[in-house]
């Protein structure tokens, strides 16, 4: 008969592996898609976030808030969407059209940006200058287009603007007429 010490120790060893499982399928799920698989293992560069990002990013959003109300003349519409092919950092941004209380919401992503300030910050410079007014990062992560398989994932977070409203963001990105027949995923 099997010893209590040793049947302890093989219940611990089987409580530690039934523990990890549900870790397992969160990262194979999160990164297998096989469509891509040959190049997902150098297509996402990883970044951490730094001081120095966090305070640049805070100097942005501060610059936001001090944003010139326009004249409705100088006002020009820009498309919500604006995504690079691959795996990237994004960011929500809301603004408001001049001498609207409407919201809008913009789902922007840049190739190879090593922080999402670094998405956001063209963008809302682009929002500005066409006239939008309360512009506010609302959040952000890391989006896939993969415009071979017709597939967008949006997921993750920012450390710098928190976590996006994935949802918003699915929602924005599905009634750009680009990207009406993409399968979006949110996880």
């Amino acid at each position: 008969q099997p010893s209590k010490k040793s049947n302890n120790r093989s219940t611990g060893k089987l409580m530690a592996i039934i523990a990890l499982i549900p870790v397992i399928i969160f990262f194979v799920v999160r990164r297998w898609n096989p469509k891509k698989l040959h190049t997902m293992k150098n297509s996402e560069p990883e970044f951490t976030t730094n001081l120095e990002d966090r305070i640049e990013a805070a100097k942005l959003v501060k610059s936001l808030e001090g944003s010139k109300k326009q004249s409705k003349s100088s006002f020009r519409p820009i498309n919500q969407v604006k995504i690079a092919e691959g795996a990237n950092k994004y960011v929500l941004i809301s603004a408001q059209e001049s001498g609207s209380s409407t919201v809008k919401y913009f789902v922007t992503s840049k190739k190879n940006a090593s922080y999402h300030r670094d998405a956001a910050q063209p963008f809302a410079k682009s929002l500005q200058e066409h006239g939008y007014e309360n512009i506010k990062i609302t959040g952000g992560g890391r989006i896939l287009l993969d415009t071979e398989a017709k597939l967008i994932s949006i997921y993750g977070f920012s450390y710098s603007f928190g976590a996006g409203d994935h949802e918003m963001s699915k929602s924005v990105v599905q009634k750009d007429e680009k990207y009406l027949d993409y399968v979006i995923n949110v996880s």
